[in-house]
């Protein structure tokens, strides 16, 4: 049976890590009688909900993906909708930033945490400068897989668009550090 609190308590920390006013962000998970089924449910400030769908709805797929990849990791089936205001918005353009200094530490704990969530054992996830020069700070998260079972649970296609689960963590990785004005890569490799 899923820790549906601690999962809950996760897609928050990892929506609010990407979205402009964290504090509305509301998050709904609605379990099934028979308990073996989820149905979640996002709703944000309007301002935000740009931010949620991500260009050409690359954040809304990346957590209906993710959601639904922690069900199956629990032996649940768990469903995603994204509750938006109606008509057309634009994407925040964001003023460019120029970060010398950030912790990344917060986003790291997250990456551990989604690795636990997600039901995949035995990984290792260190964090590093990213290479340089660039425009802005980077950071490259590596996460360390000791089985080649594990190995395939995150970089191998697990649905019809070819989505992989650390592509979709990738996904979302990218809009948390675009909010911060940095620059994030996850790599996987084989052992540690």
């Amino acid at each position: 049976m899923a820790d549906i609190q601690y999962i809950e308590q996760l897609i928050r920390d990892l929506v609010s890590a990407f979205v402009e006013r964290p504090t509305e962000l509301r998050l709904k998970v609605q379990p099934s009688d028979d308990g073996n089924t989820c149905y979640w449910a996002i709703k944000a400030d309007p301002v935000d909900d740009p931010l949620l769908i991500g260009a050409e709805g690359s954040h809304v797929r990346a957590l209906t993906f993710l959601i639904a990849q922690f069900g199956l990791a629990h032996g649940m089936t768990f469903t995603f909708r994204l509750l938006t205001e109606d008509g057309k918005r634009l994407r925040p353009r964001g003023a460019p930033r120029d970060v010398i200094e950030y912790d990344a530490e917060p986003a790291l704990e997250i990456l551990q945490r989604l690795m636990t969530g997600l039901g995949i054992r035995d990984v290792k996830v260190r964090l590093g400068a990213g290479v340089g020069p660039r425009k802005s700070l980077s950071y490259i998260f590596t996460i360390s897989a000791c089985s080649e079972e594990n190995y395939r649970a995150l970089t191998h296609s697990q649905n019809a668009e070819g989505m992989t689960v650390v592509g979709a963590i990738g996904t979302l990785f990218r809009a948390v550090a675009k909010k911060s004005g940095v620059r994030f890569n996850i790599e996987v490799e084989r052992g540690y």
